[in-house]
């Protein structure tokens, strides 16, 4: 047959929840590309796909971790790159203790999960409280 080139895989954000949750069942240490290609069964999808993929999730995770690029991933990584287990967290529809699920934007921008990107001027400014005095101005 001719040989073509493949396209250049594009990770859509379902892809890459079907990595995290292949890498989730196996767990961080266990994960491998070959393993996780099986879990992902993905038409189309190669080894080196999920290997490069694989690759910038731990570059992600280390980042996260405040570990070096070039240090080995410690064995606690996921306890490390997910301190974030805040008082409120299952309110936002995040379960606290729930696996690490980080979005494809969010490992993009090397953002831990579950803390969402605050627009530009959408926080609320805190004036002073109505009715603790200060207003007026007459003497």
């Amino acid at each position: 047959g001719r040989v073509m080139k493949k396209p250049r895989l594009v990770w859509t954000p379902e892809l890459h929840m079907r990595f995290m949750n292949a890498v989730n069942h196996l767990g961080i240490k266990n994960a491998v590309p070959k393993t996780i290609l099986q879990l992902m069964n993905v038409e189309g999808m190669t080894r080196e796909n999920v290997a490069s993929h694989l690759q910038k999730y731990r570059l992600y995770l280390k980042r996260l971790a405040g570990v070096p690029p070039n240090a080995p991933l410690p064995a606690d990584i996921m306890q490390r790159a997910q301190p974030y287990h805040y008082p409120g967290a299952g309110l936002m529809g995040i379960p606290p203790q729930g696996p690490f699920m980080p979005t494809i934007e969010q490992m993009h921008a090397g953002l831990p999960p579950g803390m969402p990107m605050p627009p530009p001027g959408s926080m609320p400014q805190m004036g002073p409280m109505p009715g603790m005095g200060g207003g007026g101005g007459a003497l």
